[in-house]
């Protein structure tokens, strides 16, 4: 049984892998042509919410378990004024006990950036700078 966990753990994270590579390569691509605003395409928004939660996901006890709600896309205007693309939200899953523990906020931008309320300690200030709209 662990076996099969530690595999569909390791498949997890390939797919997470490439998913995050294949999104990423859509939001460093632009459109010269009809000098479209990548963040304005709607099925790029789409998938880069899906790599959020799979970011999420696989810093939950139970990533199995997770329950997202309220999830959005926001294209953040950082120091140097480019816009980088963040998935906001909610989420709740099993802890420990096999309960769900409560949705809580959380906030992804790639593998690198990405956390819950749980880790934050001014979680209301955070949200206000990455996920206001």
């Amino acid at each position: 049984m662990k076996k099969e966990q530690e595999v569909e753990q390791i498949t997890a994270g390939i797919l997470i892998a490439i998913l995050v590579v294949v999104v990423g390569s859509l939001f460093s691509c632009s459109d010269k042509k009809n000098k479209t605003n990548i963040f304005e395409d709607s099925s790029k928004q789409f998938a880069w919410n899906e790599s959020g939660k799979e970011t999420i996901r696989s810093k939950l006890k139970d990533g199995n378990s997770a329950e997202f709600k309220d999830v959005f896309f926001h294209a953040y205007r950082n120091e140097n004024g480019e816009l980088m693309p963040v998935t906001c939200g909610k989420v709740n899953s099993k802890n420990s006990f096999g309960g769900y523990g409560g949705f809580q906020r959380f906030i992804a931008a790639g593998s690198v950036l990405s956390f819950m309320e749980e880790e934050v300690e001014d979680m209301d200030k955070v949200w206000a700078e990455f996920c206001y709209k």
